[in-house]
């Protein structure tokens, strides 16, 4: 009589797969914090490399933090990782908008009262 008992630890292997859609559209302001995530799960760990309109960044981390994000910044931020079972990417199209400004003032006008008069601006 007794019991017997044996336990088995299953790991399951498998390519990075990504939670979430493969391509995000993202629109943030001029100055504003931006995090990109790659969101990946392997099995092996997978290493993680991204980059910006196919130039490689200096970033092997799974999140992507951008301060102070600048116009200049916007484009295609892509995340690969890979291990040796396969690879797979997220895609993230990034539109950073920036508020008007006035590049030009109108000099100052001497107008006698009841005529039309114009002042113009400049703003980019």
């Amino acid at each position: 009589l007794g019991v017997a008992r044996k336990v088995y630890r299953l790991d399951v292997m498998s390519s990075p797969q990504h939670w979430g859609e493969p391509t995000a559209f993202v629109e943030v302001f001029k100055d504003e914090e931006l995090t990109l995530e790659c969101g990946m799960h392997a099995n092996p760990p997978a290493s993680i490399q991204w980059s910006k309109e196919n130039e490689i960044l200096d970033e092997f981390e799974e999140v992507l933090e951008l301060n102070t994000i600048q116009p200049q910044d916007s484009g295609l931020y892509t995340c690969e990782a890979e291990n040796i079972f396969g690879t797979a990417e997220k895609k993230y199209h990034v539109t950073v908008y920036q508020p008007a400004e006035i590049t030009s003032f109108p000099p100052n006008q001497t107008v006698i009262a009841g005529n039309v008069f114009t002042l113009e601006c400049e703003a980019a």
